[in-house]
């Protein structure tokens, strides 16, 4: 099973994610998460390293090799780079994860859940340039791997631009600094991942989209996660 959480900056896709793995902890699953993991050995694992998994966290970008250069040179405020070069990077980054890791995964039947993936470059590369087109965004060859192997669910954390900005400000532990993070962008993406040609460009593909409410307390978002996941 194959699940991606995405959303706005801000809008609690990780709470979501934090709360799924709680659910499928809590039944004794062995957990494996890619980010934290390659932190450490600096490489992306592969499927001999997570060989004892049966729940693995997915990671967009990736912390290592090209996706380190997306969160630390590319998407920085006053970098100055282009978005179709920014683009680009997401679906090289995007095809090596498939590759080396999710589709191992998803092949040997496990259950991968992603914060972010090819959903967030179909909302946000176009929405930051308008040159750059869905249609570019989906032609990428990563991109296009993503599309062919699209996830089972999709949930989108559902949560106001103006909310969003206040829980980003209030952040102490993550000033990612990052070009997306600005309201009037959070409201064009926010706009975007409820439109009904993004529901069913996914749907079309066999995915099942969900939004979810993240506006309450952190409790009770991680109750209503649980709650929707055990229901897939």
């Amino acid at each position: 099973m194959f699940i991606m959480v995405d959303g706005i900056d801000g809008s609690g896709k990780r709470t979501i994610v934090e709360a799924m793995v709680e659910h499928f902890a809590e039944q004794g699953k062995r957990i494996f998460d890619i980010g934290e993991w390659s932190k450490i050995h600096h490489v992306l694992p592969t499927i001999d390293d997570m060989k004892d998994a049966e729940v693995v966290i997915g990671v967009e970008p990736s912390y290592v090799w090209t996706g380190a250069a997306i969160r630390y040179e590319l998407i920085r405020n006053g970098q100055g780079h282009a978005m179709r070069e920014i683009t680009q990077a997401f679906a090289i980054d995007r095809q090596i994860l498939y590759r080396r890791c999710y589709l191992p995964i998803l092949e040997r039947g496990g259950i991968l859940i992603t914060e972010r993936g090819v959903s967030t470059s179909i909302v946000y590369n176009p929405a930051m340039d308008e040159t750059v087109t869905l249609a570019d965004v989906l032609v990428l060859e990563g991109n296009e791997l993503a599309m062919q192997h699209a996830p089972d669910h999709l949930v989108i954390a559902s949560l106001h631009p103006s909310i969003a900005m206040e829980r980003l400000g209030a952040r102490a532990s993550k000033k990612d600094d990052a070009i997306f993070e600005k309201e009037a962008f959070l409201h064009t993406t926010h706009e975007r991942y409820h439109s009904d040609w993004f529901k069913k460009l996914f749907e079309d593909r066999g995915t099942k989209v969900h939004h979810l409410d993240t506006s309450p307390s952190m409790t009770d978002v991680k109750r209503a996660a649980k709650n929707l996941i055990s229901t897939f």
